[in-house]
């Protein structure tokens, strides 16, 4: 009466699939965390077991977690939000943590990502209108104030200054696709594509 339970290593299926949705181009997309000034991480787990972790960590801390000892008053310090479910490395290193329930990961996105369009002056896509901070806020019990933080630190840093990543174990659920997406629009909208991110080609991750 035995069963036989196979359980595949994690993937980036979800990464794959959210870049087809999104540019029509199957492929997993590359970060460059040392050129970013606000990171914003929706259950990516970069600094622990998510993506090329190492690389992501050694560049993470080049891009602005060493002060200069000799001239602190100048020292650039980039900025790290993390929405999450269960505690994680990058959680723990994190400027900003937002713990909530899983379904909680993708509300949150969405509701950055409708007040990060409404910062830089585009329309908010229909499918993140209901996602308002304030109705978040109240299903997900983080303060308003801190969602609208994290979305105006994003916006703040300037064009192509800023990455949002999303996905890890925490985030396998439903709404992975979704996250994806949001992530995506988000990283788009900011002018991430191309210089902090990539999702388009390998040939700029070899030589971005």
């Amino acid at each position: 009466n035995g069963a036989h339970v196979q359980l595949d290593d994690p993937s980036n299926s979800d990464l794959v699939e959210g870049q087809i949705e999104s540019y029509g181009a199957a492929v997993v997309p590359h970060y460059r965390f040392d050129r970013a000034e606000v990171v914003l991480s929706l259950g990516a787990d970069f600094l622990g077991t998510w993506g090329s972790s190492e690389e992501y960590s050694a560049d993470w801390v080049k891009g602005g977690r060493i002060p200069d000892p000799k001239n602190p008053g100048s020292a650039r310090m980039s900025k790290l939000f993390v929405v999450e479910s269960m505690l994680s490395v990058t959680g723990s290193n994190s400027d900003v943590r937002f713990p909530v329930r899983p379904d909680g990961v993708l509300k949150i996105g969405a509701a950055v990502a409708a007040e990060v369009a409404r910062k830089k002056g585009v329309s908010v896509p229909a499918q993140f209108s209901s996602y308002t901070i304030e109705t978040v806020a109240n299903d997900t019990g983080i303060p308003a104030e801190k969602i609208r933080e994290a979305a105006h630190a994003l916006v703040s840093a300037g064009n192509g200054k800023a990455i949002v990543a999303a996905g890890g174990l925490s985030s396998k659920t439903e709404d992975s696709l979704g996250l994806q997406v949001i992530a995506n629009y988000r990283n788009s909208t900011l002018g991430n594509e191309g210089v902090t991110v990539d999702g388009v080609s390998e040939a700029w991750t070899k030589n971005g």
